[in-house]
């Protein structure tokens, strides 16, 4: 009976649309064509997972029954035809074989195909859901039967190779395949095709997500997800259309001829979709149905809940929007790469400190590499300079990450450490990494590394891509601040000259109320490293200072040695006296305010800036600049007859109220007596004569250090054991150098033999010794106690005026260190706490000459500084209060002659008296050891001023100083070690310590226990270098007094071949204001003052003392 209906419907229709292609509405058509089929399609597509589903579940069902009635001993096959039928299909459908990719391409193609159909139908004005046609005459429906037949056979395989196949029916696509594969079938034999779920179709586009991503067209997972994400926003937009579609167009079923809208397109109900999804709503388009209605509402929650999670992978995926700066270079423009320890406060500071106008007027692009990105602070800082930074967020590590930051086309590349990291080793370990990844990708490019221990600095130092002859520039941070506490124990106040050197920023104009003028002015000033004139070449250095001096208002303090192959600066010379040549390859260590001021030396004519004022100076154009014939003379004089007494220009000394040839006393100056008396008719490198002729003496090692080692023990093996007792013991009797001969030396020590208890301590009446309060406890890392200890042995002292040195401490962290101090003479260990009143007097702190408070660093405190930084120096500075709060009488004061060191200067009465060090981390830490003002700068408190503290935030500028000025590391080092050594550095770096060398026996000695180095035996160069602090009241100087600080610096230079470089003063009143109680009787540091500041007796001079270099043997 419904196979008769069926053809004479199929007859009687085909005779309405003979003669029409074309699809018809069907409730356009007579009934019975009229009537609504849509329910038809719906149950098709629900009885598709019921009629796969039920089977499977009854299967599922009987094969968990026949487990459970089976015995236990009943045989089982290893491998049943159901699983190797889904291995077989598996292995078909696989996106890892060739056959799985093929049969998924195809899928992937039908499917776009089937979703291409159902657009074209209803990219037309809806008229209704159903359209009525012969299929014979549409042959879209019978290709989109083919493509479903396809689209069920890959649906079956897909369900028989899974082994989940209950779950494989509940996923996305399978839904795809209910509602669009039994719909092509009923089309064809009803005739007619419904819009229904078709659009669902548009679930397998995921399909080419997984096709790319297997190619590796998608090479990573980000790319995945976020196509994945615009896949499933096209799916909710068409989706969206098609359902709006398919409900407005069908109308309410209950009422359907009077609700169904008609005349719009799927295109118009997916801009509907949109505008649902947006909840923004123009009306231009509205649901008018009641099912469409629901379905608007249940679609907008659905949408909103979806789309916040879509919006927050879409952030996660796309890159971030840019919140600072990135600036449009080309390859070339001039740049520095800054990695490492980089964020907001480093990075503030180097910005301030680089751009400074007294630094220089070339613009020099910043480009910091980091990895992570920059903080709220940092962007406001990045927008602040973005003319003149980039930030690039990557790591040196990556290869990448450097070209993206132009590595190969920068002028340097700075590699910061984090100075207070609590595990120094890690952050050493890291910067070691950086620095080789660096050099790796762009071997010639210029590094500039900061680490934190001394064992890093000599690794970085081997790695054979540095080169100190390209301009790299590696130094220890550690090492510079311990060996400032030294030479401040040494020469106080040299501390502070030297870090405000080392501030790269210009203080401002103004300065606090009650801070000197002289010390406001000596901030300004600021090392730079400046080629001479050529009016400079072929004169000595001692007319060329005079000249600096006295015509340009500028200090010369030393000289740098060039590479004459790549113009980097090599061996910095202080003050090498007046042997000394000035040729082209000559670059000299200026001292003064500006960059401005410091170019008069490189622009200056003896021609045409005679009578010049300095400040308006300006580079000329004579002959004389542009074509005098290079000096080729060699940079010292090695033999000829004696130098006469220089000649100084006239107009130099014109106005000069004394007589700077006037005949000199005949006076001790110490360790160098020799070396400076008469020092005008001395050559620069010293004559060499046969020495070392008694066998008994320690010779130096010619190769190496480690062979020095084997020499002695080979030399203690070979001798009979009272003749070695007894070379032992007259090496602990006499003084003696290490290898190097910048130290003073002695025979390894027993650490138990130098440990004191209080009471031993109490019995041994230290005085005039230098005391070092070791608050380092537990398992503290290496504090760096040598680098405080080995300026005090410096080998330009003489040995009887080596002090001794007094460790209050911690024995276990001593013990530590010991291997390091072992050789050092005049060292005694007091077991103790510098926080325990007792034990400070019982090493006599009443009777010391200083006393340094010594941290043991951040990462060993326990101290939570959380609630603020400054905590971390809490130790520090209750030592320095408690030892201010001391009071002392002065039953036990020395007799003086018992004690030819006592001067009346103490004991002291009052801890207030006592000249101490603290060494503290944070600026901020400073106000509380200084009475000044909190919001005052710590450089202006007068704690610093006078040298009292040395701070670590004093060398956070050493980068930029550095940068600008390559050497200035080296010659730091210098005059803090008292010389230069190839193989000092090595020697702690290795473990090996200071190795003896040779013997100070008396014929090698002049007056006063002054070294003559014209004597001593070397296997390697040596420069002997000196900063000293002289009173004014030295015989030298006493005739001074009254006169100005320009007439001290001239007499002493022409006299002692000594640059002055300060004066260390005491604060007196003036007729503007009073000095505070606090500070009666303190001293603070001037450098470089005015010429015009009138000397007082109770002044102190810094000079230093012309160097000495010992040519190695040959």
């Amino acid at each position: 009976m419904v196979i008769e209906f069926n053809i004479s419907m199929i007859s009687n229709l085909c005779s309405l649309m003979y003669h029409s292609t074309e699809r018809i509405p069907c409730r356009s058509l007579d009934l019975p064509y009229s009537e609504r089929r849509w329910w038809w399609f719906l149950l098709a597509s629900l009885t598709m997972p019921i009629l796969i589903g039920v089977p499977l579940l009854l299967w599922n069902l009987m094969q968990r029954a026949m487990e459970y009635l089976a015995k236990p001993d009943a045989p089982r096959k290893r491998k049943n035809w159901q699983s190797r039928m889904n291995m077989a299909l598996s292995t078909i459908v696989s996106d890892q074989t060739k056959t799985g990719q093929f049969l998924k391409v195809v899928g992937f193609l039908v499917s776009v195909g089937s979703l291409c159909i159902y657009l074209e139908e209803t990219s037309r004005p809806c008229m209704d859901t159903e359209m009525c046609q012969p299929w014979f005459r549409n042959i879209w429906w019978l290709v989109d039967m083919n493509f479903n037949t396809y689209l069920l056979v890959y649906y079956i395989l897909r369900l028989f190779a899974t082994n989940q196949k209950l779950r494989f029916m509940f996923q996305p696509t399978s839904f795809a395949d209910y509602f669009t594969i039994p719909s092509s079938f009923l089309a064809i034999y009803l005739h007619r095709n419904w819009f229904g779920f078709r659009f669902l179709r548009i679930i397998n586009l995921g399909w080419a997500i997984d096709l790319l991503h297997r190619w590796r067209i998608l090479k990573n997972i980000a790319q995945v997800q976020l196509m994945r994400l615009g896949v499933t926003i096209l799916v909710f937009i068409v989706s969206g259309g098609g359902a709006f579609l398919m409900l407005e167009c069908n109308g309410d079923p209950w009422n359907v001829e009077n609700t169904y809208q008609s005349n719009l397109t799927i295109w118009d109900y997916a801009y509907f979709s949109v505008v649902t999804i947006s909840t923004v709503g123009y009306g231009d388009i509205s649901a008018v149905t009641t099912v469409g209605r629901i379905f608007s509402t249940i679609f907008i929650f659905v949408c909103v809940i979806y789309t916040a999670t879509l919006i927050s992978q879409l952030a996660r995926l796309l890159p971030a929007p840019q919140r600072y700066p990135i600036a449009d270079r080309n390859l070339n423009f001039n740049h520095v790469i800054v990695c490492g320890h980089v964020n907001y406060e480093m990075a503030s500071q180097f910005l301030s400190d680089f751009y400074d106008e007294a630094k220089t007027k070339e613009k020099i692009q910043i480009v910091f590499l980091h990895p992570d990105e920059p903080d709220d602070p940092f962007v406001a800082l990045l927008n602040l300079y973005q003319t003149s930074v980039e930030y690039i967020k990557g790591s040196p590590l990556n290869d990448a990450d450097l070209e993206r930051a132009r590595a190969l086309n920068a002028s340097a590349c700075l590699v910061f450490a984090n100075l207070r990291a609590s595990d120094p080793d890690a952050d050493d370990a890291a910067t070691v990494l950086r620095v080789l990844s660096i050099k790796n990708f762009c071997p010639k490019i210029k590094v500039q590394v900061s680490v934190i221990k001394t064992s890093t600095l000599n690794f970085l130092r081997k790695y054979p891509s540095i080169d100190l002859k390209r301009g790299d520039v590696i130094f220890c941070f550690k090492n510079l601040k311990n060996g400032l506490i030294g030479i401040n124990c040494r020469v106080p106040g040299s501390a502070t000259i030297l870090s405000d050197l080392i501030a790269a920023r210009s203080p401002a104009e103004t300065w606090p109320e009650n801070c000197p003028e002289l010390y406001a002015l000596g901030r300004k000033m600021k090392p730079f490293s400046v080629p001479f004139s050529s009016s400079f070449w072929g004169l000595n250095f001692k007319e060329v200072a005079a000249i600096c001096y006295r015509k340009l208002k500028i200090l010369l303090v030393g000289v740098y040695e060039t590479f004459e192959e790549s113009g980097e600066q090599s061996n910095f010379i202080p003050n090498p006296g007046s042997s000394f040549i000035i040729t082209e390859l000559c670059r000299g260590q200026i001292i003064c305010a500006t960059s401005r001021e410091s170019v008069r030396a490189s622009i200056y004519c003896d021609r045409c800036h005679p009578d010049v004022n300095p400040e308006k100076m300006k580079k000329c154009h004579c002959q004389r600049w542009k074509m005098k014939r290079k000096h080729k003379a060699p940079t010292v004089k090695i033999s000829g007859p004696d130098k006469p007494n220089i000649n100084v220009p006239e107009a130099s000394f014109a106005n000069n109220a004394i007589d700077y040839n006037m005949p000199r006393p005949e006076t001790s100056m110490g360790p160098r007596s020799s070396c400076y008396a008469n020092s005008m008719n001395k050559r620069f490198f010293t004559d060499r004569r046969p020495s070392f002729t008694t066998e008994e003496r320690m010779k130096l090692p010619r190769k190496s250090l480690s062979e020095a080692v084997l020499m002695q023990f080979k030399r203690s093996i070979s001798r009979p054991a009272d003749q070695a007792e007894a070379l032992m013991m007259a090496k602990r009797t006499k003084p003696m150098f290490d290898s190097t001969g910048m130290f003073w030396w002695t025979p390894p020590q027993n650490f138990e033999d130098c440990v004191m208890s209080l009471d031993q301590a109490a019995i041994r009446i230290f005085s005039d010794h230098m005391l070092i309060c070791m608050l380092a406890e537990g398992q503290s890392p290496a504090t760096g106690i040598h680098d405080i200890i080995l300026p005090l042995r410096s080998s330009v002292l003489p040995y009887e005026d080596l002090k001794d040195i007094v460790i209050l401490g911690n024995a276990e962290v001593i013990r530590l260190e010991w291997h390091f101090i072992n050789t050092t003479p005049k060292l005694y260990i007091v077991e103790g706490s510098a926080t325990v009143i007792a034990a400070l007097r019982a090493c006599y702190i009443d009777r010391c000459n200083m006393c340094v408070i010594l941290s043991g660093g951040l990462s060993a405190t326990k101290i939570d500084t959380s609630e603020d930084l400054v905590l971390a120096d809490r130790d520090v500075i209750v030592a320095t209060l408690n030892i201010k709060a001391l009071e002392f009488t002065d039953t036990n004061a020395p007799d003086s002659a018992s004690h030819p060191s006592y001067d009346g200067c103490f004991p002291y009465l009052y801890g207030t008296e006592i000249p101490i060090i603290s060494s503290l981390e944070y600026e901020r830490s400073v106000r509380f050891l200084s009475q000044d003002r909190n919001y005052l700068d710590f450089r202006y408190t007068f704690a610093h001023m006078s040298g009292s503290v040395v701070v670590s935030a004093a060398l956070d500028s050493m980068m930029t100083s550095i940068f600008y000025n390559p050497g200035l590391a080296m010659s730091f080092t210098q005059l803090i070690y008292g010389g230069e050594s190839t193989e000092f550095e090595r020697a702690f770096a290795e473990g090996i310590g200071l190795v003896g060398g040779e013997s100070g026996d008396l014929d090698d000695m002049d007056n006063d226990m002054g070294v003559n180095w014209t004597t001593i035996s070397s296997n390697s160069r040596r420069l002997k270098i000196e900063l000293k602090l002289m009173s004014m009241k030295h015989e030298m100087f006493q005739r001074l007094e009254g006169l100005t600080y320009a007439d001290l610096w001239s007499y002493a230079l022409v006299n002692y071949d000594m640059i002055c470089m300060g004066l260390y003063l005491l604060e007196r009143d003036t007729e503007e204001k009073k000095v505070k109680k606090s500070h009666r009787g303190k001293r603070y540091v001037a450098s470089n003052p005015p010429g015009h500041v009138r000397l007082h007796s109770s002044d102190q001079i810094y000079v230093l003392m012309p160097s000495v270099i010992i040519q190695p043997d040959q």
